[in-house]
């Protein structure tokens, strides 16, 4: 994570979290609560604040392309809490939900 403060003339300065999360879960999970100290310790509360990157994590079981309820449930759970007690909320995406072929045979998603 890489966090700074953007200042434009005339504007009200930006938090911005750049985020790569990891692809383990104790990593991710050690991310989340890093980010909650970071809400804390810099009373983001009352600042603008945008977190964006990839957290290699769903927030809901359509974003997966075989979503295995009992592997996912608890990750997904625990990431949007965290959101929730941040108060930072997931902007939409439009377009193709899964853009990789990962260059396996078979259908495409």
């Amino acid at each position: 994570m890489i966090t700074c403060e953007i200042e434009l003339p005339n504007c009200t300065p930006i938090i911005y979290s750049a985020i790569y999360a990891s692809n383990t879960i104790e990593e991710r999970t050690d991310l989340w609560v890093e980010l909650l100290n970071l809400h804390s310790a810099h009373d983001l509360d009352t600042r603008p604040w945008m977190v964006g990157g990839d957290f290699n994590q769903i927030l809901h079981p359509y974003e997966h392309s075989s979503f295995c309820h009992s592997t996912h449930f608890l990750q997904m759970f625990q990431f949007r809490d965290s959101l929730l007690q941040m108060g930072v909320f997931d902007l939409r995406f439009y377009g193709p939900v899964h853009t990789w072929t990962n260059k396996c045979d078979g259908p495409q998603l």
